[in-house]
């Protein structure tokens, strides 16, 4: 098939009316014919124009001329000869479509003539349109359900049912297996997640445990009890599930509040309060052989770990002191802590103690000191570690504040330098202050003497007397108007029941020898407090002495340690140093 242009001058007829019937016509100056493909300008000539076209067509075939405008040349024998078929630049008619007969149908003209309208009809409103069908049933609905009042709750209703039928359906396929709000149980391993570690130094580790589930049950009534408390020392145990066993460790009473965004080192806080209960801090050592070591070191963030407790190590016996107030909880700032109670005079004092820890054998003196309600005396503590970065430097910071406050003191012992306590910094044992109610009596009869002596020097002092008023009681210096009587008890005046000497004291001689103390001079906090008493009161030796750390360790202090008994107690000789200094095992307490 070969494809040309035909360019022919032809009138154009008229057309459906569009151009007047006065006879006159449009010319125009080409008409062209694409592929046998002709374009009429109406259907009324059609056939008799398209045996005309045909008729022009074969005599220019013939002819092989190409006709452009008026212009007439021959074709070359590659345009006669060309066919697209062998053309590499036209594609092959194989590889197009078929024809569909429905495409032919829909490309071919309309044989109805569009003759628009002059007029048609249109419809306005002048307010809204009235409502579709759709609209006025909708509407009917509404106007239904909204005649009952109880119909206008039905979705409301329906949905709550919903709603709590699919949260029955998700707790009973969901069972929760810790359902047990305590925090700790003695009875049962509960869940506690590893929610910070920090590498103090190759071996030692710093883990913070939080029990699972802590915000669920922290506001249980069963939940509200104080984990931490000055009176005991206390552990749990925590089981590794691969080998089924269990060690005690003992927690402290910290938290990371944060992390430094500067040294990148934690935040420690106090637990102060049953709100921060349900976290607290490790302080542990990887062995080469422990097992368990190994296992817990090796934990990761939100890692889950078992454990029980509390266990009790020690429980500090009673003393009269416990039913007076508390001594205040240390604090992250020295100046923060409140200063110590007056407690009463005529209660025994509190006991001191001394403590020998080695490397995480540290552990309980910290959780002692640390905890709400810490011990009313004074702890001398002897660490022996490695160096001095096996500690970490929020314990040694703590423990600094202690030492502000009058409350400890710490003797740091290195291996690394040959460093180890020896006999000389061991103190001889003392007696308790209070060991049942015939100490209670003595104090309360040493309070009097004391009263008395008080009272006396404070009368001679205002009668300026001086020492001479034992031997001239019945002088005449002594005014005749005297509202105090004051010798050394053989002359007094005596109480008819008990016969003591008696001190008659009037509201008129009261203020004469009671002083009044300066508010500007009361100590603010607990290290004015200690710096005000440390140069008053003299300080009383230990009565009791505590041991923890490797067996080595406590074999070199107090004696080697025997549990191989039904009861499992120490029932171990004393020995060490401890026995150098005649320590026993009446104040001799060994934490295993």
């Amino acid at each position: 098939m070969i494809s040309r242009i035909i360019a022919r001058r032809t009138p154009l007829p008229n057309r459906i009316g569009l151009f007047p019937r006065s006879g006159a016509t449009i010319s125009i100056s080409k008409r062209l014919t694409f592929a046998n493909t002709r374009f009429y300008s109406s259907s009324e000539n059609k056939d008799a124009q398209d045996k005309k076209n045909d008729k022009s067509d074969e005599a220019e075939q013939g002819k092989g001329l190409e006709t452009v405008g008026n212009t007439n040349r021959e074709l070359t024998p590659d345009e006669i000869n060309f066919s697209p078929d062998l053309s590499p630049k036209v594609s092959k008619p194989s590889g197009a479509p078929a024809a569909m007969p429905m495409n032919e149908a829909l490309l071919s003209k309309p044989k109805t003539k569009y003759v628009p309208k002059e007029s048609y009809d249109r419809v306005t409103y002048e307010f809204h349109a009235p409502p579709k069908p759709s609209e006025v049933k909708a509407e009917n609905i509404r106007k239904k359900y909204r005649q009952s009042r109880l119909m206008i709750f039905i979705p409301t209703i329906l949905t709550s049912i919903f709603g709590a039928w699919a949260i029955y359906t998700y707790s009973y396929f969901n069972v929760d297996e810790d359902e047990d709000p305590r925090l700790l149980a003695n009875d049962k391993f509960l869940p506690y997640l590893v929610t910070y570690k920090k590498q103090v130094d190759e071996d030692h580790f710093i883990i913070e445990l939080t029990r699972k589930k802590r915000g669920k049950n922290l506001f249980n009534p069963q939940s509200k009890v104080q984990m931490f408390d000055g009176k005991k020392l206390w552990s749990v145990e925590i089981k590794q599930p691969d080998i089924n066993i269990v060690r005690n460790y003992t927690p402290l009473p910290l938290y990371v509040a944060g992390i430094n965004p500067d040294t990148e080192e934690p935040l420690f806080r106090l637990v102060r309060n049953e709100h921060e209960e349900g976290k607290f801090i490790l302080y542990i050592k990887k062995y080469g052989q422990g097992e368990m070591s190994r296992w817990l070191s090796n934990l990761n963030l939100l890692a889950e770990v078992e454990l029980r407790g509390p266990f009790e190590e020690y429980k500090f016996p009673f003393h009269p002191l416990d039913k007076c107030e508390n001594r205040p909880q240390l604090n992250i700032l020295a100046s923060k802590v409140k200063p110590d109670p007056d407690y009463p005079e005529n209660l025994p004092p509190a006991d001191n103690m001394i403590y020998f820890g080695a490397g995480t054998g540290i552990a309980p003196a910290l959780q002692l000191l640390y905890s709400k309600n810490p011990p009313k005396g004074f702890v001398d503590i002897y660490v022996s570690v490695k160096n001095a970065a096996t500690l970490p430097n929020e314990f040694l910071t703590l423990n600094y504040f202690l030492e502000k406050l009058g409350r400890a003191k710490f003797h740091y012992y290195y291996s690394d330098l040959n460093e180890k306590p020896t006999a000389k910094d061991v103190p001889y044992p003392q007696l308790k202050n209070f060991t049942g109610v015939i100490d209670l009596n003595i104090s309360e009869e040493l309070y009097k003497q004391k009263l008395l002596k008080q009272k006396k020097e404070e009368v001679r002092k205002q009668l300026g007397t001086g020492n001479n008023a034992t031997n001239s009681s019945n002088d005449s210096s002594l005014p005749d108007n005297s509202d105090v009587l004051i010798d050394d008890g053989s002359s007094l005046p005596t109480d008819q029941n008990s016969g003591k000497p008696r001190i008659i004291i009037t509201e008129t001689s009261k203020e004469m020898y009671i002083p009044n103390y300066d508010p500007k001079l009361m100590p603010q906090n607990a290290v004015q407090q200690y710096e005000i008493e440390k140069k008053l009161k003299k300080l009383k030796g230990p009565s009791q002495a505590f041991v923890c750390g490797p067996e080595s360790y406590i074999e070199y202090i107090s004696g080697k340690p025997d549990l191989n008994n039904a009861a499992n107690v120490d029932v171990g000789e004393i020995g060490g140093l401890l026995k150098e200094k005649k320590w026993d095992k009446s104040n001799i307490k060994r934490l295993i």
